[in-house]
């Protein structure tokens, strides 16, 4: 009987303990449920499609009415129903602020914001705005600012589907983030700006110029013209991958004042060594330092570029370096019969180091 009886206690115990229990998590999922819906009822989402033409963008948007933070202000007899002629009285004041929070631009320009029309569905509730963008000159890039949180709440979503040239991309807008970018540009476009970029660096590196033009001031031929420019081309655009990939680590400052430095050594020695024959191993070396500088300076572009940008980038530095060096080979090889051609060394590599030293002084004391 006891043992009974002390099983019975024990059941009732474990039974209330399950009662209990049963309803703390009834509790929790109702606050959960409540919190969901509530959640749920407070965050909208709206849709685009977005077709991309050469001169024009049109965008189709659907937003659900009740999503909007006027809403009250549709309902003007406050039977807490929205008929089809309380918003075509309502609505059309609300208009800018909709456009407003729905822009695009492309690259050099803001498009011409002209709504085509507006009306009311498909779905019961729902609202469709037609809008078209213009542009001046031809799309390659475009920017989406969508901000129709600021009508709406600020858990809404705005969904894009974008048709292009290329084919179909999906966007998405919210509070977090609400700006899209989108290239529109061939692979040989962006071949194209990464060529111009990298030779722009090129050519804004005085320094760099004035290398090449001391390293090859004092090459005698046709072959040694030809090794000493492989010789400082293939290091240089090695390094530039190895540090634009992140795969090695250099300390900049350090390489930036040796290349200057480098300027005067060839200009010293282009004064006080006679023998040039070895020049491509000196290419070599001091290619590999203006590799980690030349790379450097474009970090940021390279960081963040394509491999199809990085071929760009890569071909420009290699054809503007070649050209550079072809025009200072043919002036120099056309005047190494003058007599005065000695004198010329002399005067243009004492300029050279001046210059050289000068550069490494603004880096060793800026």
């Amino acid at each position: 009987m006891i043992f009974f009886h002390s099983f019975d206690l024990y059941s009732m115990n474990r039974l209330k303990i399950m009662i209990r229990a049963h309803h703390f998590f009834l509790i929790i999922f109702l606050i959960v449920a409540f919190s969901t819906s509530t959640s749920a009822h407070t965050s909208g989402i709206s849709y685009s499609q977005i077709r991309v033409q050469k001169y024009s963008v049109e965008v189709n948007l659907v937003v659900n009415l009740r999503d909007f933070r006027f809403v009250d202000e549709l309902d003007l007899n406050g039977d807490h129903l929205i008929s089809r002629k309380e918003v075509s009285q309502v609505f059309p004041q609300f208009i800018p602020q909709l456009l407003d929070n729905y822009q695009i631009q492309s690259t050099k320009e803001t498009g011409h914001q002209q709504l085509i029309f507006w009306k009311q569905g498909p779905g019961p509730g729902e609202l469709t705005c037609q809008m078209t963008f213009f542009f001046r000159k031809q799309i390659n890039d475009l920017s989406f600012t969508v901000t129709l949180h600021h009508l709406t709440d600020s858990g809404h979503w705005n969904i894009g589907k974008v048709i292009y040239f290329q084919g179909t991309q999906q966007l998405f807008f919210n509070l977090e983030s609400p700006i899209a970018h989108l290239s529109m540009k061939s692979n040989f476009q962006k071949k194209l700006e990464s060529f111009k970029f990298s030779s722009t660096s090129v050519l804004a590196s005085p320094f760099l110029i004035s290398f090449i033009f001391g390293l090859l001031l004092t090459v005698p031929n046709l072959g040694l013209f030809v090794k000493t420019l492989v010789g400082f081309l293939a290091p240089l655009l090695s390094i530039s991958i190895l540090v634009a990939y992140n795969l090695i680590t250099v300390p900049i400052a350090f390489f930036s004042t040796v290349s200057s430095l480098s300027l005067a050594y060839v200009a010293a020695e282009n004064i006080f060594v006679k023998d040039t024959k070895n020049r491509w191993m000196l290419a070599s070396f001091f290619g590999t330092l203006f590799g980690v500088t030349l790379s450097h300076n474009s970090l940021i572009f390279l960081q963040k570029a394509t491999p199809v940008d990085f071929l760009g980038w890569f071909l420009g530095v290699f054809f503007t370096i070649s050209i550079i060096g072809v025009i200072v080979f043919l002036l120099v090889h056309s005047f190494q019969k003058k007599g005065w051609y000695p004198r010329m060394v002399i005067l243009f590599s004492t300029a050279l180091l001046g210059f050289g030293l000068f550069g490494f002084w603004k880096e060793m004391f800026p």
